[in-house]
């Protein structure tokens, strides 16, 4: 084992402090140079009251991610659509029979009045469950139609999609009674 020389580790320590002594003396000037600018910049920053701010996150877009903890079967969703869609408010906006009649939950009624044909996009009648007729094949909901003049009509003539196919059937008797009725178009 070699012997150590306790003034060896003074001399480390003396080599060292010379060291960084000699390194400040040759880069002072630099040193103090970029001091200097350091807070000369400092200070122009004070003088002008400029501030940094952060600038605000910009939000883009939002995804929400939801687990579904049970999916609905096809048919569950079916009806859900359905329920969705049967009400007059969804099939009075339809204007044509071929669109009326696209959704299924919608027929396309025609009756006559004295003078105009009236044709438009009303509720299908629900099926019963189970049911495996067409939907829209039983019909409009509303059996009657007001006409301008204030009278209960009866559709004379719906059209559903069967399939592929829009077939028509010969409208149901307006059982309503009275003879006045509200007009809405």
């Amino acid at each position: 084992m070699e012997n150590l020389n306790p003034n060896s580790l003074y001399m480390a320590e003396q080599n060292i402090l010379t060291q960084t002594g000699k390194f400040l003396y040759e880069n002072g000037f630099a040193i103090l140079f970029v001091a200097g600018l350091f807070a000369g910049l400092m200070v122009y920053i004070v003088v002008n009251n400029i501030e940094f701010k952060n600038q605000k996150v910009k939000l883009e877009k939002v995804l929400v991610l939801e687990k579904m903890t049970s999916p609905m079967s096809l048919n569950e969703l079916n009806q859900e659509a359905n329920a969705q869609t049967n009400n007059n408010d969804t099939c009075k906006k339809l204007n044509n029979k071929s669109a009326c009649t696209s959704l299924g939950t919608c027929v396309w009624a025609v009756a006559k009045d004295t003078t105009e044909t009236i044709k438009k996009c009303v509720a299908a009648q629900s099926l019963g469950s189970g049911s495996q007729e067409a939907a829209g094949s039983d019909g409009p909901s509303d059996l009657c139609f007001c006409s301008k003049n204030g009278k209960l009509l009866p559709w004379e003539e719906y059209y559903y999609l069967d399939g592929g196919d829009i077939k028509s059937k010969k409208g149901r008797v307006c059982s309503a009674k009275g003879q006045n009725c509200t007009y809405k178009n």
